[in-house]
């Protein structure tokens, strides 16, 4: 049964809210009315098209302010606007890419020449998580992540939110034996150029400056980019 609540809400008043009691019924709205087209309707927009919507409605007046007419909407509605006015093309600042490497597995190329000094992954800007060693997972597969890519100190290991956020900085390579980095990590977890990289040329970095795993001699990946969590 679909009512109209009182409107004890602001946000109720304003969006004329309805309510559906469902009672010992535990289906969804679209199950129980599948067969029906004069009941329910459902308008799917695609992602490449939100913003061209948002901006429309933006021209008509209805923004988060007038849906949600709280701290809250004022809130996201002042943040997208400044978004809005601070937003870069994806590929601004980019210089590097990833290919398959002769040292190991997959390493980081430079695209364009880089000039030393030069802050390196623009963007990449997800703080780490930090996972104690006795909360690694038994399984074997699963706890190659860590050894891989992980950054350890003091017995935790640092990793992005998850590994399916694995960015660039993330597959930097050690340099082959005898020969020196052309990046280093500061103390922020920040990378920049050494010297001068020739387009082409892998980046490579000595990960034992900054992680006690790969002194121990773990897999060659091991880099990450922001301050970690405390």
């Amino acid at each position: 049964m679909a009512i109209y609540p009182n409107h004890l809400d602001r946000r109720i008043a304003v969006q004329r809210s309805g309510f559906t009691i469902h009672g010992l019924d535990r289906r969804g709205v679209e199950e129980m009315f599948s067969g029906s087209n004069d009941h329910l309707a459902k308008i799917v927009i695609p992602s490449y098209a939100t913003e061209r919507i948002t901006e429309e409605l933006d021209d008509c007046g209805i923004d988060e302010v007038a849906v949600y007419p709280d701290l809250q909407g004022l809130g996201t509605a002042v943040s997208r606007a400044f978004l809005e006015r601070h937003v870069v093309p994806p590929h601004k600042g980019l210089m590097t890419r990833l290919k398959p490497s002769p040292i190991h597995g997959i390493g980081v190329f430079a695209i364009r020449k880089i000039k030393k000094g030069a802050p390196l992954f623009a963007g990449d800007s997800d703080e780490m998580l930090w996972v104690e060693a006795d909360e690694l997972p038994k399984q074997q597969r699963l706890r190659e992540f860590y050894r891989d890519f992980a950054v350890m100190k003091n017995g935790r290991y640092g990793c992005p939110r998850h590994f399916h956020r694995l960015t660039m900085a993330w597959y930097l390579n050690d340099p082959k034996k005898g020969e020196k980095p052309n990046v280093i990590c500061d103390g922020d977890y920040e990378f920049r150029a050494l010297r001068d990289i020739e387009r082409g040329e892998e980046l490579t970095v000595d990960s034992t400056s900054y992680s006690e795993h790969a002194k121990t001699g773990g897999a060659k990946n091991r880099s990450i980019r922001k301050t970690p969590k405390k």
